[in-house]
């Protein structure tokens, strides 16, 4: 039975669970390519407005300073400045 907690995956099991699984991401990665983009901006405006809706905004704020200084210094090393 495939719901029995006792039961061993297969090989097989789990060669099919994989590749519906890349069946589903090619199916999301083509779909990601064909959307316009002016529908990807309304969709990361909606995730924007949502971090301020939660109250995230202010939260996310507090360590920018530090990652900022992390890009910066990750950015002068990988181009060979000091």
């Amino acid at each position: 039975m495939i719901n029995d907690p006792e039961r061993k995956i297969t090989k097989e099991d789990a060669q099919a669970f994989k590749k519906r699984w890349e069946e589903v991401n090619a199916f999301e990665l083509e779909e990601l390519r064909n959307t316009p983009p002016s529908r990807k901006i309304k969709q990361l405006a909606a995730l924007m407005r949502w971090g301020k809706d939660f109250g995230w905004h202010n939260a996310l704020k507090e360590g920018e300073d530090v990652v900022r200084e992390r890009w910066i210094k990750l950015n002068r090393i990988y181009h060979g400045r000091k």
